[in-house]
């Protein structure tokens, strides 16, 4: 499967009814989501993709479009590791007006079981509480 959790996509506009691609058929039901974004939710090697706010409608490798490829290999402004879900962890922080050591914390846990598949979890996860105790190190000095 080329697209993981999180991947944005493209449904293809080209799409016929009745028409297999993959191991799915394209039906008229999907039509009204041709051309559309969407955000994969869940997937399958048996079935395919599932997308969020769909239907139970899986979608195939050729039925949709490579926008997620160019986000999930955007390392530096979009990395896939911090754009999971329905709002980019940066977008977060800065909506909320986050200290810096907090906004550090949340990076590391948004991260944790995503980037390198999860493989520096408890070292993100560490991180996170190293940020967290700063910012109570700071709020304490402010108090005294």
């Amino acid at each position: 499967m080329k697209y993981k959790v999180g991947d944005r996509v493209k449904i293809r506009e080209d799409l016929v009814v009745g028409k297999m691609y993959g191991d799915n058929e394209f039906v008229k039901e999907m039509v009204p989501w041709g051309g559309q974004v969407a955000t994969i939710a869940h997937h399958t090697a048996e079935y395919g993709y599932l997308l969020e706010g769909g239907k139970n409608w899986y979608w195939t490798d050729e039925m949709i479009e490579g926008l997620a490829s160019e986000a999930s290999n955007d390392t530096v402004n979009h990395p896939a590791h911090y754009t999971q879900g329905k709002i980019e962890c940066i977008d977060y922080i800065i909506d909320k007006k986050m200290s810096y050591c907090l906004g550090c914390a949340i990076k590391y846990l948004t991260r944790c079981e995503l980037k390198n598949d999860g493989k520096n979890r408890i070292e993100d996860l560490q991180k996170a509480v190293f940020y967290i105790n700063k910012q109570i190190e700071v709020w304490e000095a402010e108090n005294e």
